[in-house]
């Protein structure tokens, strides 16, 4: 058996101290250490663990006797144990839980050994040592001797005894001899204790001196006690203290409490109140009624019951009929759950009704639906309303630059308009070039901007005629037709004649200017420089717009692809596509109830019927999204065609400056 560790966890003065004796090829622990660092106390808690601890014991100065506590965990050939030993009739405990164990947990691992051979082998002192010796020395027989002998390896035991029994006559004898050093030594205490008495304090000195030291501890335990009493009345004070303004707050609750109990009149109620205790009154009165109507409709269900003569048949579908009573709560919530689409469908009805009135569409509901648009066209003709709205805006705003353009124009014209032989300046010449530069930017601005106005409105009147002949315009739609024919037309005709305007003034201001020119003087160094610096910057200029040019082609070929690659992969189902499906379908189920056919013949061409007007239903109903994804593509088509002719344009007018 051997000691993993040993732990000291209430005894003498230690205090939850673990002492870990690991395992080693040489598995010897040696315990080394000053006076009163505490080896006998660990000798004698591995004796107590051991074997139990007594009744009494010395080692409670620290912690009371009832709390002493020691643990350990032991491993030996019957296994490993941790168990721990405290006082109480289980003194043993396991150290996991602290489970009591049975008093002979530890007789496995002890073997046969007891706890006199344990301290007589493995737990002796100096006096453990010295008792021993004496025991074997006196033994009177020769056997003791022998045995002593034969442990401490002496051959001449007996002689040696005679040698020392004759050296202790000489030391000492029953009578009183002089010769012998005990009698000497005892008149030396004689004397010596006569001089003691002289020297020692009398009995009635000591006993006063003692009375006072027993009077001066009555009194301190007195203080003792009255401090332990002062204590404990300082923390009842303190917890008061602590608790006193919540239990004052509590007692005020309590004593409003009590006072709204007591005088319920003068509590205030809600404005309220008595509205709501008149509705709580009448759904009382409902809930009682209804409670009267199930009490008598149970109890008639009972008479009913009684009166029942049940049916093997019926008891057999006992299962289906409970299945099909469970399943009664969620059909008749789906049916009011149908009435209320069915109202909510009447007034969708209602207002569809309405707003066909408003744009002159049929107001039956079967001409309405023939003729009703699909929602990717409904959808495209909405993008096209936006796309009128903005290039309205354009035009107008193309219009103000083009109004502004030739009122600078004219300002120019009878700028240069007298004729003079004088040389025009150089910066009046550059100030010309540019205006007439700028005029020419905003021309091709605005034959951009009137293009693409008249592009939208061929799409929108497209969109209207794809409505049907049977869908008429409405005075509303026949009016944007008309704004953006007339918008269109008066763009185009107005772009015209402002282009052949341009090319006659241009023409005229050239010729001028060539005049002009030829009777300037040539310009100096620094003008040349400043000519060259702007050169540079101009032609720093050119190089962007045509690096963007490029870059906005590219986005504008790209967006044309996917716009392709879109359009090429999507079909388009109509709702004649999806009315002749179901037209097919509707004949075959009315052949099939009306038994002109049998069902073996009509019920693959039924199934598959359902499943073709499903299937072009709902990819109707997913086609409004992939018509409205389109019609994105074909926005950013547009857009990004714009924005490259305008990057073109840009790049244009960079390389003329």
């Amino acid at each position: 058996m051997r000691f993993d560790h040993l732990e000291l966890i209430r005894f003498g003065k230690f205090t939850d101290q673990r002492l870990d004796l690991p395992a080693a090829p040489q598995d010897f622990h040696l315990v080394v250490g000053p006076n009163e660092a505490g080896k006998s106390t660990l000798r004698r808690a591995v004796a107590e663990l051991l074997f139990g601890m007594p009744l009494r014991s010395d080692m409670d100065f620290l912690h009371p006797l009832a709390e002493l506590r020691l643990g350990a965990q032991i491993t030996s050939e019957a296994g490993t144990l941790a168990v721990q030993r405290a006082r109480g009739r289980k003194p043993l405990r396991r150290a996991a839980d602290d489970t009591p164990l049975p008093d002979d947990a530890l007789r496995p691992h002890l073997g046969a050994a007891t706890e006199l051979l344990y301290r007589r082998m493995f737990c002796l002192d100096l006096n453990g040592l010295i008792e021993g010796g004496r025991s074997i020395l006196d033994a009177a027989d020769d056997v003791g001797q022998l045995l002593f002998q034969s442990a401490a390896g002496l051959g001449g035991l007996g002689t040696l005894r005679d040698a020392l029994a004759a050296e202790a006559d000489a030391l000492y004898a029953p009578r009183k001899s002089g010769s012998r050093a005990f009698y000497a030594a005892l008149d030396l205490h004689d004397g010596a204790r006569q001089s003691l008495r002289a020297a020692t304090v009398n009995t009635r000195a000591w006993s006063a001196a003692a009375a006072e030291v027993t009077r001066l501890e009555a009194e301190l335990a007195q203080a003792g006690t009255h401090w332990q009493q002062l204590s404990a009345q300082r923390v009842t004070l303190e917890r008061v203290r602590r608790v006193a303004p919540r239990l004052a707050q509590w007692q005020a609750a309590v004593d409003a409490r009590a006072a709204l109990q007591a005088a319920p009149e003068l509590r205030t109620l809600p404005a309220d109140a008595a509205h709501r205790l008149d509705e709580a009154e009448r759904a009382l009165a409902h809930q009682r009624a209804a409670h009267t109507l199930h009490e008598r409709a149970v109890a008639e269900g009972r008479v009913r019951l009684e009166g029942l003569n049940p049916e093997a048949a019926v008891l057999a579908q006992a299962t289906a009929i409970e299945t099909l009573a469970g399943q009664l709560p969620t059909a008749l919530r789906q049916q009011r759950e149908l009435e209320r689409c069915a109202d909510e469908l009447q007034s969708l009805l209602q207002a569809l009704q309405s707003g066909a009135q408003a744009l002159g569409w049929p107001g039956d509901e079967a001409r309405l639906r023939a003729v009703l648009p699909a929602a990717a066209q409904l959808k495209a003709l909405e993008q096209l309303q936006r796309q009128a709205a903005t290039l309205r805006q354009s035009r107008h705003t193309a219009q103000m630059v083009l109004q502004r353009t030739q009122q600078q124009c004219e300002r120019l014209d009878e700028a240069v308009r007298p004729a003079t032989t004088q040389s025009l300046p150089a910066a009046d010449l550059a100030a010309a070039l540019q205006d007439a530069q700028s005029l020419r930017s905003g021309v091709l601005r605005r034959r951009q901007q009137s293009a693409a106005l008249a592009q939208a409105g061929l799409r929108l009147q497209a969109a209207w005629v794809a409505l049907g002949p049977a869908a008429p315009v409405g005075p509303h739609g026949a009016a944007v037709m008309a704004e953006i024919g007339a918008a269109s037309e008066t763009g185009l005709t107005g772009d015209t004649r402002d282009i052949r305007d341009t090319c006659n003034t241009t023409e005229a201001r050239d010729a001028a200017a060539l005049d002009r020119l030829a009777a300037l003087t040539p310009p100096s160094d620094e003008h040349l420089n400043a000519l060259k610096a702007e050169r540079a910057e101009r032609l720093a200029a050119r190089h962007s717009a045509e690096r963007e040019a490029d870059e906005a082609a590219e986005r504008a070929r790209r967006a044309a692809l996917a716009l392709a690659q879109s359009s090429a992969g999507s079909a388009v189902i109509t709702a004649t596509d999806v009315r002749a499906a179901r037209g097919q379908r509707d004949g075959l189920w009315a052949g099939l109830r009306d038994g002109a056919r049998p069902l073996a013949e009509v019920a693959v061409p039924l199934e598959q019927a359902i499943g073709r007007a499903d299937e072009l239903a709902d990819r109707q109903q997913a086609q409004a999204t992939e018509a409205a994804q389109l019609q994105s593509l074909r926005d950013a088509a547009a857009r990004e065609q714009a924005q490259a002719e305008s990057a073109h344009a840009r790049h244009t007018a960079a390389q003329q400056a």
